[in-house]
């Protein structure tokens, strides 16, 4: 497997040990050795490798001159002979020196092996040593004090002894010397102790997350420091030795390696070997074959040679792991190499010919390759890389009619692409000046037009299904008139343009009418079955306008870059505004893991308006995330495109530069996680702290609870994919002792199969059931129609039966639910029960979201625990149904409003921050008005909420208010958050009075309701209106400031004190 693959610096240490162990003859040592060589060669900057090579033949040299003892069962006589002969003192120097050179320049460790070899020097050194000697070992120590490294005062402590013992006369000097000329080493070694210390923190912790990051702001640090004085590029190779050792299948990291290495020297001999080892690391990756492809063609044009490599990346079996998009990268190099070959000053006709078998079979492979992959809808590569290397080759082999015929064939599947139609107008431009004779001067006769160019243009104009329709108009109507057509194609040209045009009208107004009854379908379906919104959308039949807003590219339009750059935002603007609602409905149904990209080295100042004028030629973005690193100044981005598409247009786009900076672009494929089972009461600062040890987080996703307030999921999208695999690990673990996490990696196409007995159909609902009726009964009732698996008695808050029962029939038997409900409206005991089929909770959801959400809790024990649920509470608006009297006069006094709540808060959320300020009897959700009743046990707890609650934790638009305002609003949007006032905590929010009852007192003044019913004999107590303010319904409705509330709930405490004690007297 070496021969093909790289097994990594682990599994060549296993290795050497075990064959070493296993060695028994002078043939098994030597090969032992010629292993250790291999290992070096393919991580030349291991240390591990390196002192595994250099032990052994040291070791092998010592036993076969006998100065340490071998196992005798393992060493023959003849064994030390042929050892001896081939494991030299010079040879076992030679392996050492050359471990020394290969990892000088590793700051970490390279004093290990630098160490070891002074060792074996100093081994034989004679007590005195000629003055030859004395220098070289000085030349030694000098030369490594000159090289950054970790034990810089180490290596210097040692050199000090040796110098007072052989050269004891001129010490001072050679020191002050030593000091010198070390300085810019000491220099280089104090600027990267800080990346060092955070590298060997890592690694020692054995966390691989935490490791990755350190030697990823080590390299960003690396190159944005690029005047850092002697040593820059050594240092800077031996730092990507050391991460490429750790993580060498990152083809990010090998790329930037190979990139540097090129901007040093684009001549220089070590790029192809580090290509090899790279292609060898990561096999999958097509960018790096590509690269070891041209780096092959540039050092030896051998056309064996290149093609060896390209059969090596194709036939490794690899690349489809990657996608059709490696195999295209791979293949786009080979048929470019093959035309430039083709038309070489040396070229034979056979190699034209070879050219073209290739570049054809090429384009047989691809779309084999690709409907192997992809099924029968695979339409080929949709930036046609490889047609356009073979057009080109068709046009320089002058074959101008078989190209002609190739771009034909090409309107099937590219007729719809603005860009394609761009491109065939070019060319036939092209070709059209080649044949005249551009420098003669020629009358304007129709023969001298360029007939074929506008024909291309008016079929262009003829597709029904063109992306950009408006463009071609422009360059039909542009190409009339700068190419000198006669008076008859000028008038031609009108009246197809404005035939074309009108249809486009046509089609624009039916795309937008579609799209309006794709969204009234959708948001009907929606408060029937969410479920059903993507479907309501597919099936307008893609009535969604897809205009694009995009540049062509080229050189022959680059002059108007500008002009259309302001045309498509002035286009743009309006469409956007009146697509609003269409775009919120199209994002229910993304791919989100599919068609978003990362974009890393960005500068850090950017902004997203920056990124969307970057990628506005590439397609439709539908969101931008930005990650700014706080330690280095870069910043990272995920972009989500609209189709995938524009995911492959955006990586053509790959090494720019935004501001000086070289931008890289991957495909976001597998970094998002779905996450699930986690506590009710988890905010996004939760999961993020769960995950945030694994890697960069880009965004945590919470889904909308506006049509099912059960949903508990979300999605965490990680920088890259193996941020994402790394996560995996907490999949199962159980976080506060009872809630095992389901961590799973994101899949936009898989569907959960709906389970259990609501969703088999033998689940039945019975209300109206006699309360004295028992389980018992129930069962046996409902046994005339089948086995009964269970029944589920709902029960009230104090334990009464309230005559709703859930029956579930046995699994093998699905048909008994529905001869069940036959038992409709027949009587068991004194009334006649209501059978119907069980629903499943999120659809009665969706269908009573106007009533909201009500959880009711149990305060008589003080723990405030849920006592019972229901899906739909009819008196969600505030309306109770209490028979205390006491409960009754204090409802609303103990009700509080929670107005702007976020559509990803759950009532658990919500629950747990008000109960810090006392039990709750019941928490209401209201969707559809953006926010929450929450009704405490106690008027006083009430009170302290709305005083000093700070909700902004729940949302930042969150605030306490009336329940009337609540209500009032009508829509969560609709509305503005107060403004806070400058005074004290208290007084920065809305504040509604809290009336306290007090001894001889109604609540809500005399004329409030509740007390007796007047009659005969009964007269309403008649209180006058006091001086100070209005008075309504016998309360003073004069506005009073938080100070007054606050006053009035501090009184009415200290009165209600009073009495009591008066009443104890």
């Amino acid at each position: 497997m070496d021969s093909r693959y790289s097994v990594g610096e682990d599994i060549w240490r296993d290795w050497i040990n075990d064959e070493s162990v296993l060695a028994r003859t002078s043939e098994d040592r030597t090969a032992v050795m010629e292993l250790c060589i291999k290992a070096v060669q393919e991580e030349p900057a291991s240390i591990v490798l390196w002192s595994l090579y250099g032990e052994w033949v040291w070791s092998t040299y010592a036993v076969a001159n006998g100065f340490s003892n071998g196992d005798e069962d393992t060493w023959t006589a003849e064994d030390m002979m042929i050892c001896k002969e081939v494991f030299t003192r010079d040879m076992v120097l030679s392996v050492w020196t050359r471990a020394v050179e290969a990892t000088k320049w590793r700051m970490d460790e390279s004093h290990v092996v630098w160490n070891r070899y002074l060792e074996l020097i100093m081994h034989n050194f004679p007590e005195n040593p000629s003055p030859q000697m004395i220098e070289e070992v000085q030349m030694l120590y000098l030369t490594r004090l000159q090289i950054p490294h970790a034990a810089w005062d180490a290596t210097s402590q040692s050199f000090w002894p040796f110098i007072s013992k052989y050269k004891s006369d001129g010490w001072e000097e050679i020191m002050t010397t030593a000091n010198e000329i070390a300085a810019p080493a000491k220099k280089q070694t104090n600027m990267r102790v800080e990346f060092e210390m955070e590298v060997t923190r890592s690694y020692r912790a054995e966390d691989k997350t935490a490791l990755y990051n350190a030697y990823a702001r080590y390299l960003d640090w690396e190159a944005k420091h690029k005047s850092k004085g002697a040593f820059d590029t050594e240092l800077r190779c031996a730092l990507y030795e050391r991460a490429l050792l750790r993580f060498p299948t990152l083809v990010e990291w090998w790329l930037d390696y190979a990139d540097y290495m090129t901007s040093l020297d684009a001549s220089s001999p070590v790029i192809l070997p580090l290509l090899e080892r790279a292609t060898r690391h990561c096999p999958w990756s097509g960018e790096l074959w590509f690269r070891r492809l041209l780096r092959v063609e540039i050092e030896t044009g051998s056309y064996d040679e290149v093609e060896g490599v390209k059969h090596k990346a194709t036939n490794s079996g690899l690349l489809p792991t990657g996608g059709i998009e490696e195999i295209l990268v791979v293949y786009s190099a080979w048929c470019s190499y093959l035309r430039r070959r083709a038309f070489a000053p040396t070229a034979s006709d056979d190699d034209v010919d070879m050219a073209e078998m290739a570049i054809s079979g090429v384009l047989t492979d691809i779309e084999v390759e690709g409907k192997k992959t992809y099924g029968a809808e695979f339409k080929g590569d949709p930036l046609w890389r490889i047609e356009k290397i073979y057009i080109k080759f068709l046009t320089q082999a002058r074959r101008i009619v078989e190209a002609r015929e190739f771009w034909r064939k090409l309107i099937a599947t590219l007729g719809s692409s603005y860009d394609f139609w761009l491109k065939y107008y070019d060319w036939e431009l092209l070709i059209w000046s080649m044949e005249r004779n551009v420098f003669k001067p020629v009358n304007n006769a129709a023969d001298n037009s360029p007939h074929k160019a506008s024909a291309v243009l008016r079929e262009a104009m003829a597709q029904r299904n063109l992306d950009w329709p408006e463009k071609i108009h422009e360059l039909y109507a542009n190409h009339v008139y700068t190419h000198d057509e006669t008076v008859l194609e000028i008038q031609r040209a009108h009246v197809d343009l404005r035939r074309s045009m009108k249809y486009l009208k046509i089609r624009r107004e039916r795309e937008a009418a579609a799209a309006a009854a794709a969204a009234e379908a959708a948001t009907q379906a929606q408060m029937q079955d969410p479920s059903q919104v993507a479907d309501s959308i597919e099936s307008s039949g893609g009535a969604v306008p897809n205009k694009r807003k995009r540049e062509a590219e080229g050189t022959a339009h680059d002059d108007a870059a500008t002009k259309r750059s302001k045309l498509r935002e002035s286009e743009s603007s309006p469409q956007s505004n009146s697509q609003a609602p269409l775009s919120e409905l199209a994002q229910l149904k993304r791919d989100r893991e599919h068609n978003t990209i990362t974009v890393t080295h960005l500068p850090s100042t950017i902004a997203e308006k920056g990124l969307r004028r970057f990628f506005a030629d590439c397609g439709n973005i539908l969101s931008i995330n930005i990650v700014v690193d706080e330690q280095n100044p870069t910043a990272t981005a995920t972009v989500e495109f609209e189709t995938h598409d524009d995911v492959l247009a955006a990586k053509t786009r790959d090494a720019k530069k935004i501001d000086d900076h070289e931008i890289h672009i991957q495909a976001g494929i597998l970094s998002t996680l779905y996450v699930t089972n986690y506590p009710p009461s988890w905010a996004e600062d939760e999961i993020q702290t769960l995950f945030k040890d694994y890697g960069t987080i880009v965004s945590v996703r919470l889904p909308s609870l506006k049509y099912n307030q059960r949903r508990r999921f979300c999605y965490v999208q990680f920088l890259t994919a193996e941020e994402a695999r790394a996560a995996l690990q907490l999949h199962n673990k159980v976080v506060d002792g009872q809630h095992r996490l389901v961590v799973l990696m994101s899949d936009p196409h898989a569907k959960k199969n709906r389970h259990g007995a609501t969703a088999e159909g033998r689940e039945v609902h019975i209300g109206n059931i006699e309360h004295t009726a028992t389980e018992q009964e129930i069962r046996e009732f409902f046994e005339q129609s089948g086995k009964v698996e269970s029944v589920r008695m709902i029960k009230a808050v104090n334990g009464r039966f309230t005559g709703t029962a859930f029956v579930i029939y046995n699994t093998a038997s699905q048909d008994e639910a529905q001869q069940s409900l036959s038992l409709n409206q027949k009587p068991l005991q004194s009334r006649l029960l209501r059978v119907t089929l069980a629903t499943d909770k999120s659809s009665r959801d969706a269908a009573n979201k106007k009533h909201g959400t009500t959880k009711v809790f149990d305060t008589s024990s003080g723990n405030n625990a849920e006592s019972a649920t229901s899906a739909a509470s009819p008196d969600a608006n505030g309306a109770g149904n209490e028979t205390s009297d006491d409960t009754a006069m204090t409802k609303r006094e103990r009700t509080i409003a929670l107005l702007h709540l976020p559509e990803t808060v759950n009532d658990t959320r919500v629950h747990g921050f008000f109960s810090a300020f006392g039990a709750i009897r019941k928490l209401t959700i209201r969707r559809d008005k953006g926010g929450a009743l929450v009704e405490f046990a106690n008027v006083e707890d009430a009170g302290k909420a709305t005083m000093s609650a700070d909700p902004s934790t729940l949302g930042p638009e969150c605030y306490i208010g009336e329940v009337a305002e609540l209500f009032k609003t009508g829509n969560k949007d609709q509305g503005k958050k107060p403004e806070a006032n400058t005074g004290s905590a208290s007084q920065s929010k809305v504040v509604r009075p809290a009336i306290v009852s007090r001894p001889g007192q109604r609540a809500g003044g005399a004329s409030a309701r509740g007390g007796r019913k007047p009659g005969l004999g009964v007269k309403r107590a008649n209180v006058a209106a006091p001086a100070s303010g209005p008075v309504e319904n016998g309360e003073d409705m004069t506005k009073k400031s938080n100070d007054d509330f606050r006053a009035m709930f501090l009184a009415g405490k200290g009165e209600g004190q009073g009495e009591k004690g008066k009443e104890e007297q």
